[in-house]
C-alpha cells in the first residue's frame, strides 16, 4: 500500500466523548480486616494490598513505630488505617485490639493470622529449650487467640473469613527446623479443625502457604 497522504489522513485524537477508563475494582469496599504482625514484610504487603481492594484495615504489631509508619502508608494509599499496638501472645491484648478494631472499623470481615516468629537454624539437641518454646508461644498460641477472637465475633452473626499463615516447613520435614517447623505444623491442623468447626457456623478459615519471602 503506497504512504498516506497526511493532508487527507490526518493523525488520529483522542475521541473526546469517549468513556473514562473504569473505575479500580475494590471488591472490599465498607469491609473491616485486621491483619496482625502488620508493621512490616508480609504483613504491611498484605494490608496495603487489602486497603487498595477497598477495605477498612486494622494493623496490629508489637512495635508502634512500625505499627504508625504502616498505617501511614496504608492512609497514603486512600484506605482507611487503624494501628493497634499489641502483643498476639498476651489474650486480653488481642482482645481488647479486636474489640478497639470494631469499635473504630465495624464488625471485622476478615482477619489475617500473619504475625510470627523465626527461629535460627539449630540441630533439636543443641536448641535452647526457652528459644524452642518462645516460637511455639508466638506462632501457634499467637495464631490460636487471633482466630479465637475472630470467630467468637464472627460466628454470632454467621459469617466471616479468618487466613493463618504457615509455611511448607509445616508438612516437610526440615533438618535444624524444628521449633518453626513443629509450630507451623500445629498452625496447619489447628487452622483445618478451625475451618470444619466454622463451616456450619458461614465462617470460613484457610491456612495460606506464601511461600519463601
Amino acid at each position: 500500500h503506497p504512504p498516506m497522504d497526511p493532508a487527507t489522513h490526518p493523525p488520529a485524537t483522542a475521541d473526546p466523548t469517549a468513556a473514562a477508563a473504569p473505575a479500580p475494582h475494590r471488591p472490599l469496599t465498607d469491609r473491616a480486616a485486621l491483619v496482625t504482625g502488620a508493621g512490616r514484610g508480609l504483613g504491611r504487603a498484605m494490608a496495603l494490598h487489602l486497603a487498595a481492594a477497598g477495605a477498612r484495615v486494622a494493623l496490629v504489631a508489637r512495635s508502634p513505630a512500625e505499627l504508625a509508619a504502616a498505617a501511614d502508608t496504608v492512609r497514603a494509599a486512600g484506605a482507611e488505617a487503624l494501628p493497634l499496638p499489641a502483643d498476639v501472645t498476651d489474650a486480653a491484648a488481642v482482645e481488647a485490639a479486636f474489640d478497639a478494631a470494631e469499635r473504630a472499623l465495624g464488625p471485622l470481615d476478615l482477619v489475617v493470622n500473619n504475625a510470627g516468629a523465626g527461629a535460627e537454624p539449630a540441630p533439636l539437641w543443641e536448641y535452647d529449650p526457652d528459644e524452642w518454646w518462645r516460637i511455639q508461644d508466638v506462632n501457634v498460641r499467637g495464631v490460636f487467640l487471633g482466630t479465637r477472637a475472630a470467630m467468637r465475633r464472627m460466628v454470632p452473626r454467621g459469617r466471616g473469613r479468618v487466613v493463618n499463615v504457615t509455611s511448607r516447613t509445616g508438612h516437610v520435614a526440615v533438618a535444624y527446623a524444628s521449633a518453626y517447623s513443629t509450630s507451623k505444623t500445629a498452625v496447619t491442623r489447628l487452622t483445618e479443625i478451625a475451618a470444619v468447626e466454622g463451616v456450619p457456623h458461614g465462617v470460613r478459615v484457610f491456612a495460606l502457604e506464601p511461600g519463601t519471602v
